[in-house]
């Protein structure tokens, strides 16, 4: 029971936090941030975050914590006259490793190995993240991150559902949970975490802007109230620092975080590649505090994301 709730942490946590950035200048001079992936290339991003969660059982502490990577390509297909970029989008690889009152269990899309003897859990993560391998939709951002058009996700959502190997109860089941987890507003909402927080200005080194962004992740509201400062610019590479307040909380007992309260900050930063906006590597540390009716007492969570951008 407790090892389903702190699954359902992990993955609520893990689908919400994805960041990128974009400009062009140097030196001292101003530089306009916005999204501006090249037209026919493909970029990918490699997203790896660690974590640890602390929980006290009447004066007793318990440990787990775990790891979850994803390869995450992006292809642009066009570019319009407004600089819209159209995408085609793609989970290439996925790996995820937990450790739960004392159960180790995980998946590795490119290193599977033997499942004959695999746990009940670890079965089931491997037949969710295995099916969204390969998987891919298209979607349209503009220059300032904004997503206006998403295409594809049900059939998405369609072929991970048919790649699952379960008994046919369990598929519906699960195909409920792809449903909620990938519907066009949802989608559009983990996306945007990403990609909407360009200041709409020129910034230079020492300049500040804030962003408020109020989303859902499985039925669970998420407040992130970020501050972004420019430290360094140099040649084609801009250093930003980010500092986050994270609020999130409600869901309700079908939600893979129902009735979950989580509070904390995020510090860290990113190095952006200006000509095409791609975040060459980013490193973000956050510390929380979570708790639940289903929790004694309150459990400490602490993250670290790094994330790395290349073009392919």
């Amino acid at each position: 029971m407790k090892s389903n709730f702190i699954n359902g942490i992990a993955i609520a946590v893990v689908f919400g936090f994805f960041c990128s950035c974009t400009g062009a200048g140097s030196g001292t001079d101003a530089v306009t941030l916005k999204f501006n992936l090249e037209k026919g290339k493909s970029y990918e991003y490699a997203m790896k975050t660690h974590f640890d969660m602390t929980l006290d059982m009447k004066g007793k502490k318990m440990e787990t914590g775990g790891d979850v990577d994803f390869g995450f390509n992006m292809k642009v297909d066009d570019v319009d006259a407004q600089g819209n970029r159209m995408l085609t989008n793609s989970y290439d690889a996925i790996r995820f490793r937990m450790n739960a009152m004392g159960m180790d269990m995980g998946y590795d899309s490119k290193n599977i190995g033997d499942t004959t003897h695999e746990n009940l859990t670890s079965g089931i993560f491997r037949k969710i993240f295995g099916a969204m391998v390969g998987k891919s939709f298209k979607m349209t951002m503009s220059p300032t991150g904004e997503i206006t058009k998403i295409v594809g996700l049900r059939e998405m959502v369609d072929a991970m559902s048919e790649h699952l190997n379960v008994p046919d109860n369990m598929k519906e089941k699960m195909s409920q949970q792809f449903k909620q987890s990938f519907n066009e507003d949802q989608v559009r909402q983990n996306f945007q975490q990403g990609f909407g927080f360009y200041p709409g200005k020129p910034v230079k080194v020492g300049d500040s802007w804030n962003k408020n962004l109020n989303t859902n992740i499985n039925n669970m509201a998420m407040n992130l109230d970020s501050k972004y400062t420019v430290r360094e610019i140099m040649g084609n590479n801009v250093t930003i620092d980010v500092t986050s307040m994270i609020k999130a909380g409600g869901g309700d007992t079908a939600s893979v975080a129902g009735h979950l309260d989580m509070k904390g900050e995020s510090k860290g930063s990113m190095v952006v590649d200006l000509p095409t906006g791609l975040a060459k590597n980013s490193r973000v540390e956050m510390n929380m505090k979570l708790s639940s009716p289903a929790l004694q007492q309150p459990m400490d969570m602490k993250m670290t994301m790094t994330i790395e951008g290349k073009q392919l």
